[in-house]
């Protein structure tokens, strides 16, 4: 806009486009449908791999997804166990007397911590499956 109002400014970017019409980067209309369709085909053959795959068409073998999955689950463990300053409730500057750089900080510790949790709950839980003895069948017939 014309003017240094912060209206006009957020006037003119809510009456964007949602999507870049690629016109804007000089390509022709039909460009966007070109990547679809690529995007689309690609989609299609790994499809079409993993329906054909013998081994992904098996029976799941929980010995060999454990035995791979165990230096993960390892290295892991070692890392979470060294990451401690991570887990604690300790928190930075946040409010008033705090600097835009102590608060920027604190809030990225926070999702540190959020990230690490949902990593280990994650793990954890694959952990607690891959561990865990096979289901066996008891239906007597």
């Amino acid at each position: 806009p014309s003017s240094n109002r912060h209206a006009d400014y957020m006037h003119l970017i809510s009456a964007l486009p949602p999507q870049d019409v690629p016109a804007i980067f000089g390509l022709p209309a039909n460009s966007d449908r070109a990547v679809q369709q690529r995007a689309a085909k690609y989609v299609q053959s790994n499809l079409r791999t993993l329906s054909s795959d013998r081994e992904m068409r098996g029976d799941f073998d929980r010995e060999k997804w454990a035995e791979q999955l165990s230096p993960l689950l390892s290295l892991w463990q070692k890392l979470a166990a060294s990451c401690q300053a991570l887990r604690g409730t300790a928190a930075g500057r946040e409010g008033e007397g705090a600097s835009p750089i102590e608060v920027f900080v604190s809030m990225e510790v926070t999702k540190a911590k959020l990230l690490l949790k949902t990593v280990d709950d994650s793990l954890s839980a694959i952990g607690r499956v891959a561990r865990s003895p096979p289901k066996k069948n008891t239906n007597i017939k």
